[in-house]
């Protein structure tokens, strides 16, 4: 599947992903550039991104990222890379580096 990222000088990269990869392990993979401190724990918020077309393509947050999302009041686009796994339906997924 594809994904494509929109990097902070809005360029984009489109990558190969896997189902079953979080944001975060296609990120390190391609090295994208992206500050995060948890190492992919899912408590710090840093890793957060923005999803562009979202619906339908991942799960809903839930637990520990809901919380973090909840608590920085981050908006409805906004996850956490490390928490979201792609599944078969998030093939042209667009991802903004924040």
């Amino acid at each position: 599947m594809k994904v494509t990222f929109i990097l902070h000088d809005s360029q984009e990269k489109t990558v190969d992903a896997n189902i079953g990869d979080t944001i975060l392990d296609i990120i390190e993979e391609h090295g994208i550039p992206l500050i995060y401190s948890c190492r992919g724990a899912g408590v710090c918020g840093s890793c957060r991104v923005k999803i562009e077309n979202a619906s339908g393509k991942i799960e809903p947050a839930e637990g520990q990222e809901l919380n973090i999302l909840e608590m920085f009041q981050f908006g409805d686009d906004i996850r956490l890379a490390c928490q979201v796994t792609l599944t078969q339906a998030s093939d042209g997924l667009r991802i903004v580096l924040i």
